[in-house]
């Protein structure tokens, strides 16, 4: 759908052509506030572009080869129209630009956001924009971000186009130097004028007008320079970005003008932690930069760390009133972590990133293993929330297996999350962020609906039943509307209550023994199976095993992967497998992987067994074709889903 063009677009042109801008080389200015961009709203493409009469022309550019598009086709000609932040959050949606050629094919943009870039006269020149390829949306500190990115690319913008006039300026005062030579009075008054003039613009282009420190750019420079000097007397220096925590809410509650007058204060305790030497620098709304040059050792950028946070520790006081702010420190050094401006920078951000997921007052060093996870966890915190939505997780079966008969008694229902980006993940990688942040609850009633329904309908199909077990978080178990929300699913999908086991940790029932025990005869009433797992790895006290109505204890994997060749191991499996047949429960062992492994546990009479030996999880299409083939499960030499070796063989083989 093409743009509609606005009224003043002749005034728009005239205005964009005033900046000279167009089909101009690349400045890496520019290309830096691309690289942030992307990096903070944690997309692949990031673009700086100005709209022409018939064109979009890109003069940064990011993950895209293309230098500019027909301005039919690009976003941005919808962008101008508007004056604040516009974000597409799937494109396929939007009948705007469902049949664009840049979401149709490639890049096959499906996400979109971008901040116009307007000059004080309200002229929209183009946009500041990041692209991705699936359907997403920004975070409120990614939108402020980016409209804090515009505004320093129409700063750029502006002090490009001051530093132009600031050459025109300077000739036609040369021109006036000349004429009035013959004056010597005037000749010195001119000259005086010029100098004052030159040295402001050259402070407003390097400084920043609020707290008078270096500016990105000057900072940026000056670490250039420092860079060769360092590197020829083989000494180290340091960056250190320096963010203030919840600044925010502080403009919010407080008022832009106490924001104003903290960065103020924030920008002199600062200067006061470091040498002359040293650089300050205000590097965003909310966030300073330091330059420690000629350092002989970490310890000492740490020290520098530590001595910033004492400072800002004391109260700031505003018209009485004592304000305590807490910040975060990432810290990067040459030659260690980067040995050009850019990388450097960029592994400071990324410690910076680390810093903040601790409590406050904290500072980091870059590493680049610890600090790559921590990124991949902000990007999986960022997908998760969305991935019931798009239909991400699958669920995959494990067989469980009769020791003795060799039959397929049942099956454990286990999670998997197959992430766009990312892959089959598994749930090591993304379960405990599930419960901090806790979906695990709307994942785990996901698993048991999709599971029971699964079990269903291979009973439907005709195969015998099995018994289908599905595991229970401890927050999951504690939510007050469980047993109703069970007893829901099994009858909406008309699943016999025997056919379901709950498997639950130890720590699930003995934080709040009392409640845990009404709860489970609740569920052992409707006929559901209690299965305790990992039994042994946790609190594994004897007396709620006579308390708790439990059907199943499951031996935890790390004692079944030793039980052949560790003593201990070997007592501990022989000792809950005889209290178990003590009390008359069913045993599982789990990660059975090896012949010896299995025929020891058939030795202690352990019930059922499951394992790599017999079949690791298997997808819905390959359980199927298991429950085809046979109902009698043997081990295995590979991973194949087919042609299995019988029990028994696999017994008299050992």
């Amino acid at each position: 759908m093409k743009p509609d063009i606005s009224a003043n677009e002749a005034a728009r042109r005239q205005a964009l052509r005033e900046y000279n801008i167009l089909d101009t080389v690349a400045e890496p200015e520019f290309n830096d506030l691309t690289g942030l961009a992307a990096q903070i709203c944690k997309a692949p493409i990031a673009l700086i572009s100005f709209v022409d009469a018939e064109r979009v022309w890109f003069k940064s550019g990011l993950g895209l080869t293309l230098t500019e598009t027909s301005r039919d086709e690009g976003f941005c000609g919808h962008v101008i129209l508007q004056t604040d932040l516009c974000i597409v959050p799937d494109t396929l949606k939007d009948e705007r630009f469902a049949t664009n050629p840049l979401v149709v094919s490639a890049p096959y943009s499906r996400f979109y956001a971008a901040m116009p870039l307007v000059t004080r006269e309200g002229h929209v020149l183009g946009t500041l924009c990041v692209i991705d390829i699936v359907p997403r949306n920004l975070s409120q500190d990614q939108k402020e971000a980016l409209r804090a990115l515009a505004r320093q690319v129409m700063a750029q913008l502006e002090l490009r186009h001051s530093r132009a006039n600031l050459a025109t300026v300077t000739e036609q005062m040369s021109r006036e130097i000349i004429a009035h030579q013959r004056e010597r009075e005037a000749h010195r008054d001119s000259e005086a004028r010029f100098k004052q003039a030159q040295e402001r613009a050259n402070y407003s282009a390097d400084h920043d007008a609020l707290t008078g420190l270096s500016n990105q750019i000057l900072f940026k420079d000056r670490l250039q320079q420092a860079l060769p000097l360092t590197r020829r007397n083989e000494q180290t220096l340091a960056v250190l970005f320096v963010n203030l925590d919840r600044f925010k809410t502080i403009n919010d509650t407080l008022g832009y003008a106490a924001g104003d007058r903290l960065l103020q204060e924030v920008a002199q305790r600062l200067i006061g932690c470091v040498r002359e030497s040293d650089t300050v620098a205000r590097f965003g709304s909310d966030e300073f930069a330091l330059l420690l040059t000629q350092i002989d050792r970490a310890e000492d950028a740490a020290e520098i760390a530590e001595d910033i946070c004492q400072a800002l520790k004391l109260p700031f006081n505003f018209k009485g009133q004592e304000l305590f702010i807490t910040i975060s420190i990432g810290i990067s050094l040459y030659p260690y972590d980067g040995k050009d401006t850019s990388t450097l920078l960029k592994s400071a951000g990324a410690a910076l990133c680390r810093a903040r997921e601790q409590d406050g007052n904290h500072y980091h060093f870059y590493t680049a293993g610890r600090t790559t996870k921590a990124l991949k966890q902000l990007v999986l915190e960022n997908n998760l929330r969305s991935a019931l939505e798009r239909e991400e997780f699958v669920v995959h079966y494990q067989p469980l297996v009769n020791v003795e008969s060799g039959q397929l008694v049942g099956m454990e229902a286990l999670v998997r999350w197959l992430h766009p980006g990312l892959g089959l993940l598994y749930p090591v990688e993304f379960i405990a962020l599930a419960e901090e942040t806790g979906l695990i609850v709307p994942i785990g009633e996901w698993v048991m609906r999709t599971a029971c329904m699964q079990n269903k309908s291979w009973q439907d199909a005709g195969f015998a039943p099995l018994r289908l077990a599905v595991n229970l978080s401890a927050r999951h178990f504690a939510q007050t509307n469980l047993v109703l929300t069970i007893a829901q699913i099994l009858q909406d999908i008309e699943l016999h209550p025997d056919h379901l086991e709950l498997e639950l940790i130890e720590g699930s029932i003995i934080k709040e023994p009392e409640r845990a025990i009404t709860k489970l005869h609740e569920l052992k009433r409707m006929g559901l199976r209690i299965s305790i797992d990992d039994f042994c790895t946790g609190y594994s006290s004897l007396s709620y095993l006579k308390r708790f109505p439990i059907d199943t204890l499951k031996v935890d994997r790390s004692f079944v992967s030793e039980i052949t060749t560790d003593s201990d191991n070997a007592a501990i499996v022989r000792a809950i497998i005889t209290l178990a047949g003590a009390m008359q429960l069913n045993v599982i062992a789990e990660g059975v992987e090896t012949l010896e492994q299995l025929e020891f546990l058939r030795l202690l009479k352990c019930d059922e067994v499951q394992g790599f030996l017999f079949s690791e999880p298997l997808s819905v299409e390959e359980f199927t074709q298991l429950l085809v083939e046979r109902r009698r499960v043997g081990s295995r030499s590979d991973y194949s889903t087919t042609r299995l070796p019988s029990l028994t063989s696999a017994l008299r083989q050992a």
